[in-house]
């Protein structure tokens, strides 16, 4: 098997090595670490540019169909600043959890924006339970009338500086649900999950 990368590949390690020494330098990212300020938004921005925010997206909802080895090129030389913010977690590991899970309509409403940094969207997945599979989910769904109600808390949610929305993962009616909420206090590691309009199960 022939691992070597590809001459596009190349292009990308490149890119992304050239960014981190443009817009990262060791003394800047110092800085922003010890000023607890690692959300930069202008980062976001310049790699929604490049087009790495949804990059393995298909090109409808705003990605560019790349794979994950040319992902897992990128964000290996961003992972050497190593560049603060969501790019990993919004841009491929969020974007990919809606694009598996969510409905066409979620997928059309969040993913575009995604893409261009317009929206940062962080998943909660960690319940209480120290271990993962739905039997460690310990959310509940449950149909109100005005809507649905989502209890329960869920832990390491995070992401400094920024207003996200977060996924969470729920039961309900004997299956497991997506849901999408606006996160009220990103400094906190637990969320406490409220009322909800729009979910998936």
């Amino acid at each position: 098997m022939d691992l070597s990368l590809t001459e596009d590949q190349d292009m990308l390690k490149k890119v992304a090595a050239d960014f981190v020494r443009a817009e990262v330098p060791a003394h800047q990212m110092t800085q922003w670490y010890k000023n607890k300020q690692t959300f930069q938004a202008q980062l976001l921005k310049k790699a929604a540019e490049l087009g790495w925010l949804g990059m393995m997206l298909p090109e409808q909802y705003g990605g560019s169909e790349l794979g994950a080895t040319d992902c897992a090129v990128v964000f290996e030389e961003l992972g050497r600043g190593p560049v603060p913010g969501p790019l990993f977690t919004s841009g491929i590991f969020a974007a990919q959890m809606i694009l598996e899970s969510a409905t066409e309509e979620q997928k059309k409403s969040l993913l575009p924006q995604l893409c261009k940094a317009e929206s940062i969207i962080v998943p909660a997945i960690t319940d209480k339970a120290a271990y993962w599979g739905p039997e460690a989910v310990e959310a509940r769904l449950a149909k109100t009338p005005g809507g649905y109600l989502m209890t329960g808390a869920k832990r390491f949610v995070r992401c400094p500086g920024s207003d996200p929305l977060s996924l969470r993962g729920a039961l309900g009616r004997g299956q497991s649900c997506l849901s999408h909420r606006r996160c009220e206090n990103s400094r906190r590691h637990d969320h406490a999950a409220r009322r909800l309009s729009r979910f998936r199960c």
